[in-house]
C-alpha cells in the first residue's frame, strides 16, 4: 500500500474532477509551484494520460491551453463476483463503459474452476472488444467481504472456501491484478466516474446480496486495518434478533437486504404468486419483481420495500454521522429497480436527523448504473492505481504478457451474442433504460450458457467493423441490432455475414430479420391524447436523433395525433443528452407562442430541461409542463417528479432474449410485439382543464 497520494495524483485528481483546466488554474487549485506543475503535466502528456483539448482561455495575455483527462489513454477491466453472476466491465480512463459481459455465477465451483472461468472471461471480453493488450491497465476482481487485499483473496460466494485469485490470475494473464471488496470498489467507481472533487467527504451505500459502504476522504478510499471498512450490513438493528453468519445477532442485512425481503415476501400468503415469484426464482430476480411491484403500488410489496428503506435510511444516517459526509451515492443491484424509493427516504431522514444538518446538507443521489457499479468500480481501482498512484495498491504495466490465445473450443459453450451499441461511453453510463433492457436479455440467455457481449462504439461505421471482426473470428454466435436508421447498412451486413440476428425496432427497418417492436407509434398517439385531455393545446416534442427509425416513427405519429386532435405541435431536434433538453428550454424563448408542455424522447433530455428551467426561473409545471419517455428512477427522484412514458423494460429485454434464442435454434423469422408504453402522470405536468 502507498502511504498517500503525491503531487502527480493530486494533479490528476484536479484535472479529472474539474474538467478542462489550465496550468495556471492547477497552480491555484493545488498549491504546487508552476515548475512542478509543468514537469508533472509534461510527463502526463508524454504518457498520454492527459491531453491538451485545443480549447484556450484568454485573460488578456497569452491564451492558456486547457488540459483534460485522455479518455482513451488506457482501459481498466473490472469483474464482480456476485452470488448468481459474474459481471465483467471495461471502462475508459474517465470511467465510461466501452464493453460489458455477464455470465452465470461461480455457484459451488472449486477455486481452480473459478480461476479458469475468470481467465476465460477476461480473454473473451478483451479479445471480443478488439482491445490492444498494451492499452489495458489491469484487472480488478471484487466481491463481498471480508477480503484479503494484500494476498488477493476473496471468500467464495456460496461456500466456506477461500478464492486465492490475485497471484494465480496475474501469473496466467500477465497483467496487474487487484482483489477488493465490492462496496469499496463501488465507492471508488462512483467517485471517479462522477468527477467528484477530492474536497468532498464522499460515501457510497451499497446493496447487493448484502449491504456495505465505502468512504472516500481527501480523494482516497478509507480502507481500515485490513481493507474491510464499511461493513454496514453487520450493525445490529434488532436487539436479540436473528443470528447472523458473522456471529452477531439482529444485523441490518438480515432485515433489509434483498434475500431477507424475498424470504419475507414468500411468507406473506399469496404475495409471491401475485407478483410472479416462483418457488425456483433466484433471490436477485425475485427481488427485482418485488421491487417493481412496490414501485407501481402493490400493497404487500410496498410495505416490505418501505420497511427496508426505513432501515437503510437509519443506516445512512449512521454512516453520515460517523464521517460527517456531504455527499452520498446509493449503488448496487439491490437499488436497480426501486432505488428512487430508497433515495427519497434517505434524503428525508438525513434532513431530519443528520447530526450536522444545521451546518451543511448531504447531497444524495442514485447511481446511474447501480447493477454494474461494483464492476465499474473495479475498473476504476486499476485505473486510479496506474494514472493517479498513491490512493491504494499501485498498478505497474511493466512486463505485461498474455499466455497465448485460447483454442476455438475453449469457450465454445459460452460463446456470446454481440451488441455493438452506437453511443458515447459516458452517455450509456447515465442512461438507465439500457441497463434494465440488458438485464432482461441476460435473464433469458445466461442460463442457456449464452452471455451478451456489449461493446460501445462511436459510429455506425465502427459498429460495422466490429460485426465483421466478430464474424471473421467467430467471436459471437449471433447479434442484436438496435437504434437502426431507414436503409441501415448493418441489416444487409449481418445477412451477408450469416450472423443470426434480432432487430429491436419496426419490421420495415428489419429487412426480413426477426424483430421485437415496442409499438412506439401507438404509444405516441395514446400519450398525445392524454396530454390533450389534460387541457394542453400546444405540445412540443423533443425528438431523438433524427436519423433513427424509431425517432422518425415517434415524430410522425406525434404530428399526426396532434393534427387529428386539433392542437398545435412543435418539434425540436435532440440527441438523447441532457444538453439537448437544456437547448430546448432555451429555444422556447425564441418562439412567439411557445408550447405549454414538452414531451421528450428519453429521460436524460427531460432531466436536462428540468435543470435548465430551474436555472432560468421557469416554474414547472405552472409555466411549463414536462413529460419524459422511458420512466426511470431518475424521473421519480426529480423535483418535481417527472411524468413519464414507461413500460416493463426488463420484460422487453426478456422478449428479445427469447427471440434471439429462437433464432439461434433455427426457428423461422418472426415478429414480436412488446408491451405498449403508457403515460404515468406526476408533478411535472399540469392539468389546465381543472
Amino acid at each position: 500500500m502507498a502511504a498517500g497520494p503525491g503531487s502527480r495524483a493530486l494533479i490528476v485528481d484536479v484535472i479529472r474532477s474539474s474538467g478542462p483546466i489550465s496550468r495556471i488554474e492547477l497552480v491555484e487549485a493545488t498549491g504546487l509551484t508552476q515548475p512542478s506543475i509543468s514537469n508533472i503535466v509534461r510527463k502526463l502528456l508524454d504518457e498520454g494520460v492527459v491531453r491538451e483539448t485545443g480549447d484556450t482561455v484568454s485573460t488578456g495575455g497569452k491564451p492558456r491551453t486547457l488540459l483534460a483527462i485522455n479518455a482513451h489513454a488506457v482501459y481498466g477491466v473490472g469483474m464482480h463476483l456476485a452470488t448468481d453472476w459474474i459481471t465483467c466491465v471495461v471502462t475508459d480512463t474517465n470511467g465510461g463503459i466501452v464493453g460489458r459481459q455477464l455470465v452465470a455465477g461461480v455457484g459451488d465451483d472449486p477455486p481452480v474452476k473459478v480461476i479458469e472461468r475468470l481467465i476465460e472471461l477476461f480473454r473473451s471480453v478483451t479479445g471480443g472488444l478488439g482491445l490492444a493488450r498494451s492499452s489495458l491497465a489491469g484487472l480488478a476482481v471484487v466481491g463481498p467481504g471480508p477480503v484479503d487485499v494484500l494476498h488477493g483473496v476473496l471468500p467464495a460466494p456460496r461456500s466456506s472456501e477461500r478464492l486465492e485469485l490475485g497471484a494465480a490470475l496475474a501469473a496466467e494473464l500477465g497483467v496487474p491484478v487487484l482483489v477488493d471488496n465490492d462496496a469499496a470498489a463501488a465507492a471508488v467507481g462512483e467517485f471517479w466516474g462522477r468527477q467528484i472533487s477530492r474536497e468532498r467527504t464522499f460515501g457510497c451505500l451499497y446493496m447487493g446480496h448484502g449491504i456495505g459502504a465505502g468512504t472516500v476522504l481527501d480523494g482516497s478510499l478509507h480502507r481500515g486495518a485490513s481493507s474491510n471498512a464499511g461493513e454496514l450490513g453487520h450493525i445490529t438493528v434488532v436487539a436479540d434478533g436473528l443470528l447472523c453468519r458473522c456471529g452477531n445477532s439482529g444485523c441490518l442485512e438480515l432485515y433489509a437486504a434483498p434475500p431477507a425481503l424475498v424470504t419475507q415476501a414468500r411468507a406473506v400468503p399469496g404475495l409471491a404468486e401475485r407478483i410472479g415469484i416462483s418457488e425456483s426464482e433466484s433471490d436477485a430476480h425475485a427481488f427485482d419483481l418485488l421491487a417493481r411491484s412496490a414501485v407501481y403500488g402493490e400493497p404487500g410489496a410496498t410495505e416490505l420495500v418501505d420497511a427496508s428503506a426505513e432501515r437503510l435510511s437509519d443506516a445512512a444516517v449512521t454512516l453520515a454521522n460517523l464521517w460527517d459526509l456531504d455527499t452520498l451515492v446509493v449503488a448496487g443491484p439491490g437499488f436497480a429497480v426501486a432505488g428512487a424509493k430508497y433515495v427519497s427516504e434517505i434524503r428525508s431522514r438525513l434532513i431530519e436527523r443528520a447530526r450536522a444538518r444545521d451546518r451543511h446538507g448531504v447531497w444524495v443521489e442514485l447511481s446511474s448504473n447501480p447493477r454494474d457499479s461494483a464492476a465499474i468500480g473495479g475498473a476504476a481501482l486499476v485505473l486510479q492505481g496506474l494514472v493517479a498512484p498513491g490512493h491504494g495498491p499501485e498498478v505497474s504495466p511493466t512486463g505485461w504478457r498474455l499466455m497465448g490465445v485460447q483454442s476455438a473450443d475453449a469457450t465454445r459453450s459460452g460463446t456470446p451474442v454481440g451488441l455493438a451499441l452506437v453511443r458515447d461511453a459516458e452517455v450509456l453510463g447515465a442512461e438507465p433504460w439500457f441497463h434494465e433492457f440488458i438485464a432482461g436479455i441476460e435473464r433469458v440467455l445466461v442460463p442457456l450458457g449464452i452471455p451478451l457481449l456489449l461493446q460501445v462504439v462511436p459510429t455506425v461505421e465502427r459498429a460495422c467493423e466490429r460485426l465483421r471482426d466478430w464474424a471473421a473470428n467467430q467471436t459471437v454466435r449471433g447479434t442484436i441490432l438496435i437504434d437502426l436508421s431507414p436503409g441501415d447498412e448493418r441489416v444487409p451486413l449481418v445477412q451477408e455475414l450469416g450472423l443470426p440476428t434480432v432487430v429491436v425496432g419496426d419490421a420495415e427497418t428489419a429487412g426480413g430479420l426477426t424483430v421485437v417492436w415496442s409499438q412506439d407509434d401507438q404509444a405516441m398517439r395514446s400519450v398525445v391524447a392524454e396530454i390533450v385531455a389534460a387541457g394542453h393545446t400546444h405540445i412540443g416534442h423533443v425528438a431523438g436523433p433524427a436519423e433513427m427509425a424509431h425517432s422518425i416513427i415517434r415524430r410522425t405519429a406525434f404530428l399526426a395525433a396532434a393534427e387529428e386532435l386539433g392542437v398545435a405541435a412543435t418539434v425540436f431536434d435532440g440527441d438523447y443528452s441532457a444538453a439537448a433538453g437544456a437547448r430546448a428550454i432555451a429555444a422556447l424563448a425564441e418562439l412567439p407562442e411557445p408550447p405549454s408542455v414538452l414531451l421528450f424522447d428519453n429521460d436524460l433530455m427531460a432531466l436536462g430541461a428540468l435543470a435548465e428551467a430551474t436555472e432560468m426561473g421557469v416554474p414547472v409545471p405552472t409555466a411549463l409542463s414536462l413529460v419524459a419517455w422511458d420512466d426511470s428512477a431518475l424521473c421519480q427522484l426529480a423535483e418535481p417528479p417527472l411524468s413519464a412514458v414507461g413500460h416493463d423494460v426488463q420484460a422487453m429485454g426478456e422478449l428479445v432474449g427469447k427471440a434471439l434464442a429462437g433464432v439461434l435454434a433455427g426457428e423461422p423469422t418472426k415478429g414480436f410485439q412488446a408491451e405498449q408504453a403508457r403515460l404515468v402522470m406526476r408533478g411535472s405536468t399540469a392539468r389546465t382543464n381543472t
